[in-house]
């Protein structure tokens, strides 16, 4: 009797793009992975995309992983930034998947991180990392995830967080003027609000209202005008072209460095603090400036803490699908098959066919 084809889906499901993945391994042990990214808010839920990417890879699915950015409440998930919601169950049922499992979206970019090779990481401050120790992981995109991993006999344990919802906690006078600013307008300032892609958005706001209605006219009234703006504020504080949004940017690494001390105070982060997201690697020079790491150490008697916490940044841009391709491969394979795979990637023998929705 042939051996079947074993197969797995993952997928991230984010606010501004969801990635699908299928991973097929065969009898003759080739691997064959299809990839397809979607712009979410082209879509009115998960389905059309899922219908989308299995008709072109069609086939049964034993095992699959969703990874999704919002909090997941038993068999359901609610994603923060877009008024999906996700049922485990009636996706089983519909696209005839064998076992489904939902996970935050960090909580997956966590599972990956064991696996990042070298050039998949770029060290922000090398510290003095404990390997037994917990590793702390947050994400810089459309809204500020956090995750952190506990050694385990073996490896390590991804464990999901909503940490990035806590309340802003200022640090500085112009940091008390934007709690004051956004209070004016929303009953919660949590820290995601204003240290995220759409966080970017509201500093910015703040920031050129204190700079007065004259400065930098044209730009506003450019900017007012996209669906979204972070990108171009980000790109005009990179070319430093743009004092409001270099401005802009400086309040936002200094709240971004604070935000990371702090989750490596409360999970004693001796392994490591990991920080990705689809923002963090474009933002890079920015990152690599004296004031990210000041802020991260800043912390009064406990500064010398922060000194040794090592501090990194995951450039790999698929972290999230391929920790849910880890946790869909770990019940389809078995454990130690799926994590041989996922750190050695495809064999030289696999067949790796890649579609980009541009």
């Amino acid at each position: 009797m042939n051996e079947p084809v074993r197969s797995i889906l993952a997928a991230d499901v984010g606010g501004t793009k969801t990635l699908l993945m299928r991973r097929c391994w065969h009898p003759d042990g080739t691997v064959e992975e299809t990839r397809r990214s979607y712009r979410s808010e082209e879509h009115d839920g998960l389905d059309s995309m899922l219908r989308s990417f299995l008709e072109q890879s069609p086939g049964p699915v034993q095992c699959a992983a969703l990874a999704v950015a919002g909090p997941v409440e038993g068999h359901q998930a609610r994603l923060t930034n877009l008024p999906w919601t996700i049922d485990a169950t009636a996706l089983c049922r519909r696209w005839d998947l064998g076992e489904l499992e939902l996970m935050n979206d960090v909580e997956a970019l966590a599972d990956a991180v064991p696996t990042l090779s070298p050039d998949e990481v770029h060290t922000l401050s090398p510290g003095r990392p404990d390997e037994h120790g917990t590793v702390a992981v947050a994400a810089l995109g459309t809204g500020l995830g956090q995750a952190y991993l506990t050694p385990r006999r073996g490896g390590y344990e991804a464990h999901p967080s909503e940490g990035g919802h806590c309340s802003f906690a200022p640090t500085n006078r112009q940091q008390l003027l934007l709690l004051e600013y956004l209070l004016a307008e929303q009953e919660h300032v949590s820290v995601e609000s204003v240290c995220s892609g759409l966080g970017i958005q509201k500093v910015f706001r703040f920031v050129s209202a204190q700079g007065g209605a004259k400065e930098e006219r044209e730009l506003r009234r450019q900017l007012a005008s996209m669906a979204d703006p972070t990108p171009t504020i980000v790109e005009h504080a990179l070319r430093g072209t743009s004092r409001l949004c270099t401005r802009t940017m400086e309040i936002v690494v200094d709240i971004l460095g604070a935000e990371l001390g702090n989750l490596a105070l409360k999970l004693l982060a001796t392994g490591g603090v990991y920080l990705g997201g689809g923002i963090a690697p474009r933002i890079r020079p920015l990152l690599e400036e004296e004031r990210l790491l000041h802020a991260f150490r800043r912390k009064g008697r406990l500064d010398r803490v922060l000194l040794h916490a090592p501090l990194h940044l995951i450039l790999a841009e698929d972290g999230v699908v391929r920790g849910a391709a880890q946790r869909a491969g770990d019940r389809c394979l078995g454990s130690k098959a799926a994590t041989k795979e996922i750190e050695q990637g495809l064999s030289a023998g696999s067949k790796q066919r890649e579609e980009g929705r541009r």
